[in-house]
């Protein structure tokens, strides 16, 4: 990791004005004069409150690296217009979009890290090797939890740990590995990268690292190309569910939560 200068009360120059346009950019808003008074000194309390730091005002390498995280990801948000647009566009209520976000993604693409949220299918990358002529059951035994045949939640990590599983995969198989894993806010299987837009797994994967606004737009391409929207359009979340995540919708009561979380977001516009 980068080190970069401890600054406090009394700090100035060109590394206080970075210090402050990072604040500034993660929303704690400050002056951008270079120096480091009791104003700047607050905000970078909140920060730490806010990322249960302690709260010394003091910028090491911790609270640096919770700041630029953060920075990336205000910059990495949809916005509202954003959405508003991408509506209209797909002739579908702001709720409904609103709805899809929260219920797929708890209403981010990105984990606190600045990466993408993902989730990787050692099902699907079991699959995915099959086709390129590889045999996963050579690496089944030493992998148990990332190469299987048949779908298990309980092999999940969740969160940042996915990335370890991911990781993992790569060395075997790096492009059967990101094509069974799900990107973004929408959640998106790698292996649909032409249908989303793109020309490889590869270009994929780096839309869905670039922001929430790429995620969106694979997301349109892909219910655009499955003839998706008018199921959204009549608000029909049982087909819609069943064609967007499978079978297994019910389980997971897909529909019904998709339907709860539309109507908070239409009752609250």
């Amino acid at each position: 990791m980068k080190q970069y200068p401890t600054l406090q009360i009394g700090s100035k120059g060109e590394a206080v004005v970075f210090l402050q346009q990072k604040l500034q950019q993660a929303g704690f808003h400050t002056a951008n004069d270079g120096l480091f008074g009791n104003d700047t000194a607050q905000k970078v309390i909140q920060l730490q409150q806010y990322f249960h730091l302690a709260p010394d005002g003091i910028v090491g390498q911790n609270t640096w690296q919770h700041l630029l995280n953060y920075a990336l990801l205000q910059k990495k948000k949809l916005n509202t217009n954003d959405l508003a647009q991408i509506a209209k566009t797909l002739a579908i209520e702001l709720p409904t979009l609103q709805a899809l976000i929260q219920v797929e993604a708890n209403g981010m693409g990105f984990l606190g890290n600045g990466k993408a949220k993902i989730l990787f299918e050692g099902h699907i990358f079991w699959q995915k090797m099959t086709e390129t002529g590889k045999n996963p059951q050579i690496y089944q035994a030493q992998f148990p939890h990332i190469v299987y045949p048949y779908w298990v939640k309980h092999h999940y990590k969740g969160g940042e740990l996915e990335y370890e599983r991911l990781n993992t995969a790569k060395k075997i198989d790096r492009t059967a590995a990101l094509c069974a894993t799900s990107w973004g806010m929408f959640q998106i299987m790698g292996y649909h990268f032409k249908v989303c837009g793109y020309s490889s797994v590869e270009r994929f994967v780096m839309a869905q690292q670039r922001s929430e606004k790429s995620h969106l737009k694979a997301f349109t391409n892909f219910i655009n190309a499955q003839n998706m929207i008018p199921l959204l359009q009549q608000k029909d979340w049982a087909t819609f569910a069943y064609r967007y995540n499978g079978a297994g919708y019910r389980q997971n009561q897909y529909d019904t939560r998709l339907a709860q979380a539309y109507q908070y977001f239409k009752d609250n516009a």
